[in-house]
């Protein structure tokens, strides 16, 4: 496995690309000593919150004004 990942990095590198390594459903944990929680605050976990349902026509534009929620 880890062979696979140093070929990876070696590829990517030749391509000017950047590896990032995500685990827990696409949001960095915060584990690794913390690094992902001290060099990239803003991807802290966020989630979306359904405070309102409602029926709507294809096409039809629908105009709420949404509460902030932290």
């Amino acid at each position: 496995m880890v062979e696979m990942v140093k070929v990876a990095v070696d590829e990517a590198k030749k391509r000017g690309m950047i590896i990032w390594i995500e685990d827990e459903g696409k949001y960095p944990s915060g584990f690794a000593g913390g690094k992902f929680s001290i060099e990239r605050p803003d991807l802290k976990m966020r989630g979306l919150v359904v405070t309102e349902r409602f029926d709507a026509a294809t096409g039809e534009k629908i105009f709420r004004r949404l509460p902030i929620m932290f």
